[in-house]
């Protein structure tokens, strides 16, 4: 008996075209192509970008019945952290085992991202654990001659127990 596994999907977004094309130069190079979808946001002239949570959602839809994310990396726009997470658990996206990572939660001050992850992990809907880590791109050097406190970071890795929103009908 033999056992066919899913294909694996990867994707990724880029506000950066150029760093969109050596990214996809790089994935070419390890022939990875049919794993991975580069998907476009463009920059607003506020400096916003189109949902992308949103884009997200609808590449999923509209790609090879993909039914749930199994991991989600979040370093995007620091104001929509939680806004996205929640909009891709009300399309069912987010479900029993799915992997969350949010980079960045510590620095830039994202409590409501970890106020409802504290919130799930209380109801058993997910583990969730805040992991100290130092600002990207900070030498020890910098640390030792800054207060440590201005460089500290941290990342949220939850995994979900249940969906979050078991039950309740996907909205679109």
């Amino acid at each position: 008996t033999t056992t066919t596994l899913k294909k694996p999907k990867l994707f990724t977004v880029e506000i950066n075209p150029t760093f969109q094309k050596i990214a996809m130069n790089l994935v070419n190079l390890a022939q990875l192509q049919d794993y991975v979808t580069f998907l476009s946001v463009d920059l607003n002239f506020d400096g916003t970008t189109q949902n992308v949570a949103t884009l997200l959602q609808e590449e999923i839809k509209n790609s090879s019945g993909l039914k749930k994310i199994d991991f989600l990396f979040i370093d995007h726009d620091k104001d929509l952290y939680l806004h996205d997470l929640q909009l891709l658990e009300r399309q069912g996206l987010i479900q029993s085992g799915t992997i969350v990572v949010a980079d960045n939660v510590v620095f830039a001050k994202i409590d409501d991202y970890i106020n409802y992850m504290k919130q799930l992990s209380k109801q058993n809907i997910v583990s969730t654990q805040t992991i100290p880590a130092h600002v990207e791109y900070s030498s020890q050097q910098q640390q030792d001659e800054t207060n440590l406190r201005l460089l500290q970071d941290g990342i949220e890795i939850t995994k979900y127990l249940k969906s979050p929103h078991a039950g309740l009908p996907a909205t679109t």
